[in-house]
Formats: structure tokens, C-alpha cells, sequence
């Protein structure tokens, strides 16, 4: 009795492999195909970076429209952690080991776009997670529904 997935997909729970009688691979195509219509360039070559442009510039227009815009977003290898907001330069960097997963890529984008106008609204420092400002920041984006096909 093994787990053995080779294509990450979105899930609830952890399936067993033995589970299914015809070993096939369970996927959810809906998201697959719409992210992968992000990611398909004019060669037909697979475009990462292109995607984190795509996502940061999506929520840039539907959350963030009276913030400065990130001025540079990029995969970047031995990140200390998930995501970093580079604040003097506008920047967003995800670590490289994120590139395969498209759903936790865009919840970083928005966690760091959240950093971003934080950090912007006051006076270049940020409060902390905890403060009335991030937390409040949180709870607009959930009821503007940014987080329904994230979590």
C-alpha cells in the first residue's frame, strides 16, 4: 500500500493509490487547463515566469489598483523561505521550488502584494502580521472572494 503521485494536483485529503482499481491518476483539469493556458508562450514552451507576471499583474488590477505596481517578480533558487517582498526595489521573489505548484504560487503573490501596500501605506515599515493593518487587508480580500479558488 503505497502513495506514489507523479503530477501534484489539488486535493483535500491524502489519496492511497491502491484505492483506485485502475491506477490511474486523478487530476483537476479545470485548474490544470487554466493554468496552463497562462503558461503556454507563442512556442508552446512552458513560461514560469511568465505566469508569476500574469498572476501579480491579475490581482494588481482587481485588488490593488490605487498601489504602486511591483515593479519585477521572479523564481529565484535557495530563497531563504517561501517568498520575499524586496521593498526599495518593488520587487517579489518566490523560491524556485514553488515553480510546480500554480495555486500556492498565487496565494505568495497575494500574501506579498498584501506586504507591498503595507509597507507603502505606511511610510515604508510594515506593522507586523498581527497588526490592524495586515489583518484588515486579509479580511477585505476575503470578502472580495481572492482567496476562494486559493484555500
Amino acid at each position: 500500500m503505497g502513495f506514489a503521485p507523479t503530477k501534484r494536483w489539488k486535493s483535500r485529503s491524502i489519496t492511497r493509490w491502491d484505492a483506485f482499481l485502475n491506477q490511474n491518476q486523478p487530476t483537476d483539469s479545470a485548474e490544470e487547463a487554466e493554468f496552463l493556458s497562462y503558461r503556454l508562450g507563442s512556442d508552446d514552451l512552458m513560461c514560469p515566469e511568465s505566469d508569476l507576471w500574469h498572476i501579480v499583474r491579475d490581482y494588481e488590477e482587481k485588488y490593488y489598483s490605487g498601489v504602486t505596481q511591483i515593479a519585477e517578480i521572479e523564481f529565484v533558487t535557495n530563497l531563504d523561505g517561501p517568498a520575499k517582498l524586496l521593498i526599495p526595489e518593488k520587487k517579489i521573489q518566490i523560491n524556485s521550488n514553488m515553480m510546480p505548484y500554480p495555486v500556492l504560487c498565487s496565494f505568495l503573490v497575494l500574501h506579498e502584494l498584501i506586504n507591498h501596500k503595507i509597507v507603502e501605506t505606511n511610510n515604508g515599515q510594515h506593522p507586523g502580521y498581527e497588526s490592524p493593518e495586515f489583518q484588515g487587508e486579509l479580511e477585505r480580500l476575503w470578502g472580495l472572494g481572492a482567496y476562494k479558488d486559493l484555500l
